[in-house]
């Protein structure tokens, strides 16, 4: 696979991309779409199995169990998989003092969490264990990937405006450094890091993680290029690491 203004190395393409807010070089390459057939949707694809619930519904019910998370000077988004348990992404949490972050909603500290564990290499994933149960619905993890051309919305918080809303669809489905994630082209900016990526059925699909840089493809501007950790991935990592032990309250792990 070849990208404009890219180098290809050993084979493999090479570009860099920005972990929100750090950069690093990464090795792409495309994995087969899902065998999963989707239907159209109205500005994308909607898996089949299901009707497209409308984006005002799946805010709606979502947004109680997203969570801005700030660690010194960082700040990201999280959002919760159990009563207790939150997903950001490890880079958000690198500035965290004694391993313990702040989980804030509409400007105001909801409670303090404690990292449990972090995730190393292109695994840009932690996971956050609250200091009491929170009051909330937890988000599911899809099991499935989602198919090129699926509608997808991205909520989070970029440059600490809490609760916004980006939509777009999944461009490809990509190999970073052994792990696995979603191109998208809905907007990532600096604060997104972390937020939940659904599908229109309503299903978290991937953990937004990275972008491309305008001027970062061999001198080229890029715009709509964004990646997200996969929630197949994620599922991955929390089995292997058997976090379901560490007591995560009614974890949603299935849907």
């Amino acid at each position: 696979m070849a990208m404009p203004g890219g180098q290809t190395i050993d084979g493999k393409q090479q570009i860099s991309a920005t972990i929100l807010p750090s950069e690093r070089a990464l090795r792409v390459s495309p994995i087969p779409s899902a065998a999963r057939p989707s239907v159209a949707g109205p500005r994308g694809d909607v898996p089949a199995g299901g009707s497209a619930r409308r984006i005002s519904e799946i805010y709606s019910e979502s947004i109680g169990s997203i969570f801005t998370v700030r660690a010194g000077a960082s700040q990201g988004t999280g959002f919760a998989i159990g009563r207790n348990v939150i997903l950001p992404t490890r880079h958000v949490g690198e500035n965290a003092r004694d391993g313990v972050v702040d989980l804030v909603q509409n400007g105001a500290v909801v409670t303090r969490s404690r990292i449990e564990r972090t995730f190393d290499g292109a695994f840009d994933l932690a996971v956050l264990r609250s200091e009491r149960s929170l009051d909330i619905n937890p988000l599911a993890l899809a099991q499935d990937l989602p198919a090129g051309g699926t509608e997808v919305l991205i909520i989070g918080s970029p440059i600490g405006l809490e609760g916004s809303i980006t939509g777009g669809i999944v461009s490809q489905l990509r190999v970073i450094a052994r792990a696995g994630y979603v191109q998208v082209d809905a907007a990532i900016n600096p604060g997104n890091s972390g937020g939940p990526v659904f599908d229109r059925l309503g299903r978290v699909v991937g953990i937004a993680t990275m972008r491309l840089e305008p001027g970062q493809a061999g001198g080229r501007g890029v715009v709509g290029i964004g990646f997200a950790l996969s929630s197949e991935t994620v599922r991955e990592l929390l089995a292997a690491a058997r976090v379901s032990a560490v007591q995560l309250e009614n974890l949603s792990l299935t849907q």
